[in-house]
């Protein structure tokens, strides 16, 4: 399907132009009433409806009612969002993604604890525990959020210590032994010091279904833990000091991908020559489960992430407010994993991956908090990681293929400015931009052919692997927002975005810089939204159309490095991606709630050759990876007044998705393609009066649909989830 510029952009007028209803006067103190929320996808407080920005946030108490308890969910309820796991949470949004999760790589939307970047994706699948709210941003956040963020960002926000006592909890249970818990407690020292302890607990058992008993095969699938702990100290008015210490241990069984023939099996040449395309055949959820090869290795992981960090805000009387944000954090991994695919000499390869990693960033904002027609804020960010991570391949070319970079080293640094000029009372002006520079470097190491784990340069083989670089960008942002009413928002910017580049195994200096080198990606945006309401808050509506000019993306796959399988990266030229965007809430009364999104994308190559330019397979006009063109998700929910004023809610939620493709540059070049599909949800929740207690059933995926997550040369694949079920409870005070 494709779609003109011109048409999209007609589109958006008329979406703007009839989305335009009566005025009403609505203060920022009146979001809750009207069902709207306060974020800071601008750094700075501001409503949601009233921010010029394509975003989704949704609230703590709405991620539990939609049953979305970890950031795999969120894909059911933000248009455009896909995330999968994949050693760790890959994200796409709106096409753009990275499927490169090595320490000389980064995502192209990250994911953000508290406004802090973690870089580390195999550390960011904690499930949500005491969360106020999650922001999803969609386009390049390049001027406000720096680096890596050519998507867009997601953003998860905690709940602070407040002042007053409160106390809380919830308790899942579910099919495949889920159990899911977490707590907190609120602790008012005094009337200048509060404290706010929170904790989870988050297991359960294997998706995997295994046609041969194995001594391997024991252990959950995952046994995860984690807490958090704040002080929030107010020695003035105009002083706010916030700390946080976190700990998370990720420990489990990772053994859980089969073999890509349980989904793909039809074939066909594709028009371009050595290029073809795989469907997914028809077979039950059960079956696209099931591996048949019997484990040679106990899988485990053991994975822990902690950190500490602190958030100073100062306001210097009224007309500046100063935020500083320091963050330290410690990644420790150690996982062996059993790869249980055929096709090697001995027909299964072990994957063991350790190392220890820490990263340190310091971010200082200053705004203006004066009522005149300026808002402005200026900053400056410092980031770095040094990271001694290591990967090894049991059985593959090899007793042991080992990949030990040690130590690699990113260090980047930014500032930026944006301000935002009211030249009338319904008309803003925006503008932005952010300097940003990067440098990474790999000391140490290499590729290792090894006959036992400790590498033994008497008998083993290395390819070292030497190399450095930096890149610098300027990032910016221009934009429009007009009050067509007081109820309605117009806007559009253009904006960019940008992700470093890196490199790949090899030796500076002996190696050539095409082969060593991949250049960083950039994003040009151009989008047109609007945000409106009725007068009582009974409807709410957002949409926006965009259009992507998007240079040298990175795409990774495994390739063939000096005879041996190796993480290969490569730009890919260009590629375009235009879409609309629809999402909104009805409540015609206080019984009855629909919400729905949908999205409409077209992603795809511009100007890509795998083979190197000029040589052939051409992929210009392929789709990008996990970006279906049609997505529409729609939920009802019927809230039935008790005699005891409490409430019964049902709730029920559906999300068509069209087909989406993968891809494996490799040679030949394979299309995966995952065909449509619908899955839906439903819930059944009593809550007592005042709120106190809740007790909900609940079921995910009623059509037992498993879907292709990602795909790999080894030829096995994840997958999403299978139907789950199960009761949670939960109280407050």
């Amino acid at each position: 399907m494709r779609h003109s510029s011109a048409t999209f952009i007609s589109l958006a007028f008329l979406l703007a132009n009839t989305a335009a209803y009566a005025q009403s006067k609505q203060d920022q103190a009146d979001a809750g009433s009207n069902g709207d929320i306060v974020v800071t996808a601008n750094r700075v407080s501001s409503l949601a409806s009233k921010t010029p920005v394509s975003l989704t946030a949704v609230s703590g108490d709405s991620l539990r009612s939609a049953n979305v308890t970890n950031p795999l969910r969120l894909t059911e309820i933000v248009p455009s969002l896909n995330i999968i796991r994949n050693d760790g949470l890959q994200v796409t949004l709106r096409g753009v993604s990275s499927a490169d999760r090595t320490e000389r790589g980064d995502p192209s939307v990250p994911i953000l604890l508290d406004g802090v970047y973690i870089a580390r994706r195999q550390f960011t699948e904690v499930s949500f525990f005491d969360v106020s709210r999650v922001e999803v941003l969609r386009g390049p956040q390049g001027t406000l959020y720096g680096r890596n963020t050519t998507g867009g960002v997601v953003n998860i926000i905690t709940n602070k210590p407040e002042s007053r006592f409160a106390a809380g909890g919830n308790l899942t249970y579910g099919n495949y032994d889920t159990l899911q818990a977490d707590a907190f407690v609120n602790v008012p020292v005094s009337e200048k010091i509060a404290l706010r302890a929170s904790a989870t607990v988050d297991k359960r058992d294997t998706y995997q279904i295994r046609a041969f008993s194995s001594p391997f095969n024991g252990g959950a699938f995952k046994k995860n833990i984690a807490g958090r702990l704040q002080l929030r100290f107010e020695p003035t008015e105009n002083l706010n000091i916030l700390l946080r210490a976190d700990y998370a241990q990720l420990k489990g069984n990772p053994n859980e991908e089969v073999s890509m023939d349980n989904f793909f099996s039809s074939r066909r040449a594709l028009s371009e020559p050595n290029a073809f395309e795989s469907r997914v055949y028809a077979s039950s959820s059960d079956l696209r489960r099931t591996t048949y090869a019997p484990f040679n290795w106990q899988g485990r992981s053991n994975n822990k992430f902690y950190g500490f960090e602190a958030e100073v805000n100062w306001s210097v009387g009224e007309l500046l407010d100063i935020t500083y944000v320091p963050s330290h954090r410690v990644f420790d991994t150690n996982i062996n994993r059993d790869m249980n695919f055929t096709g090697t000499p001995t027909g299964n390869v072990a994957r063991l991956d350790y190392g220890h990693g820490t990263q340190d960033s310091h971010e200082l904002r200053i705004a203006t908090s004066g009522s005149g027609p300026l808002k402005a804020q200026v900053g400056g960010n410092y980031f770095r990681e040094k990271s001694d991570f290591n990967l090894c391949l049991l059985n593959l070319n090899a007793p042991y293929l080992c990949f030990a970079r040690t130590p690699t080293i990113q260090t980047a640094y930014g500032i930026f400015g944006q301000a935002t000029y009211s030249l009338s009372d319904q008309l803003r002006v925006t503008a932005g931009a952010r300097y940003s520079h990067d440098m990474k470097k790999l000391t140490g190491g290499g590729t290792r052919l090894q006959q036992g784990p400790v590498y033994d340069p008497a008998v083993d083989q290395e390819f070292p692997s030497r190399a450095g670089r930096s890149w610098s960008k300027v990032t910016w942002r221009a934009g429009l927002d007009f009050d067509l009413s007081n109820l309605t928002l117009l806007y559009g910017t253009i904006s960019t975005g940008y992700k470093a580049g890196s490199f790949n195994d090899g030796i500076d200096g002996q190696t050539p810089d095409e082969q060593l080198y991949y250049r960083p990606e950039t994003l040009t945006s151009y989008e047109i939204g609007f945000k409106t309401r009725t007068a009582d808050g009974a409807l709410r509506v957002q949409g926006s159309v965009f259009y992507y000019d998007y240079r040298d993306l990175q795409l990774t796959y495994a390739g063939v490095f000096n005879g041996v399988v190796a993480g290969i990266t490569t730009n890919a030229g260009k590629a375009r991606v235009k879409g609309i965007e629809l999402e909104g809430v009805l409540t015609p009364s206080p019984r009855n709630r629909v919400d729905f999104n949908a999205s409409l994308l077209d992603a795809e190559y511009v100007e890509y050759f795998p083979s190197g330019a000029g040589n052939t397979p051409s992929l210009n006009g392929f789709p990008l990876d996990r970006s279906p063109k049609v997505a529409i998700s729609a939920g009802y929910t019927y809230t039935l007044p008790l005699a005891n004023t409490g409430n019964l809610q049902a709730s029920v939620r559906s999300k068509l998705t069209s087909s989406y493709s993968l891809l494996i540059p490799t040679d030949p070049v394979t299309f995966y393609t995952q065909p449509a599909t619908t899955k839906t949800d439903a819930t059944l929740t009593y809550n007592a009066p005042g709120d106190r207690y809740f007790v909900q059933g609940f079921i995910s995926n009623i059509e037992d649909i498993v879907t292709v997550s990602s795909v790999n040369t080894f030829r096995t694949s994840t997958y999403s989830e299978p139907r789950t079920y199960g009761i949670r409870v939960g109280f407050k005070i």
